[in-house]
């Protein structure tokens, strides 16, 4: 049995193989492996030898085996794995797809040289311009328990808050291009995207998407922006 898990080992998917600093496929694989040899023994006590070792061949075979056809795309702090087959889109290649697809927008018109004596005319901003959430204004976003806070650098002021599923905030948030915000639910539960604006009447917090097919897990932090 031994040398079945070594080579199979050998023929891994990397997040099999390098999961949980290299024991993913060690602490997954002896239990199944185990369970399999006693249900082949209690169902093969009463054949005859040369079958009993052909059947333990074959499974030890596809206990160990079974573990080339997956890869996970990591792992809760409960241990929940999120498994898939090895050869199925991960999660960052069906983002990366998704991107690929999104159309250019067209080249935007030269603007006319001005003629004497006429006034040029100022344009207003598209909805393709990227424009900063924070409307500029220097704050600290920081991760808890009920989910994520921002507060002003100099005083610690509250200005927003947006509450997430309960969980372990282990992930340092993160800004996109557009200014908008994606955080994790923690424990590799999840991703949202959320869209800070300043308005009149103060700071308001909207989701714009949230996804379980992406669950980062890493460092924590508090994350300055503006």
């Amino acid at each position: 049995m031994a040398l079945a898990l070594f080579a199979t080992y050998q023929f891994l998917h990397i997040s099999i193989a390098k999961g949980a600093m290299g024991m993913l496929f060690w602490i997954l694989s002896i239990p199944l492996l185990t369970v399999a040899f006693v249900a082949w023994a209690v169902l093969t006590r009463r054949l005859s030898n040369p079958v009993r070792r052909v059947t333990m061949v074959l499974t030890i075979f596809l206990a160990c085996g079974f573990w080339i056809l997956i890869r996970t795309g990591g792992f809760s702090g409960q241990g929940e794995n999120d498994f898939a087959w090895r050869w199925s889109p991960t999660p960052e290649d069906r983002l990366l797809a998704q991107e690929k697809t999104i159309p250019t927008p067209p080249p935007s018109a030269a603007t006319p040289a001005p003629q004497p004596g006429v006034q040029p005319q100022t344009t207003e901003q598209t909805a393709e311009t990227p424009s900063t959430a924070t409307e500029g204004v220097q704050q600290v976003l920081m991760m808890n328990n009920p989910g994520a806070i921002s507060v002003v650098p100099a005083t610690g002021k509250l200005l927003w808050k947006h509450e997430l599923p309960k969980g372990t905030r282990i992930v340092q948030p993160a800004i996109t291009a557009e200014g908008d915000l994606l955080l994790t639910d923690g424990d590799a539960h999840g991703l949202r995207r959320v869209a800070v604006d300043r308005e009149s009447s103060g700071w308001t917090v909207k989701e714009r998407w949230s996804t379980i097919g992406l669950k980062p897990s890493g460092c924590a932090g508090a994350l300055p922006f503006t």
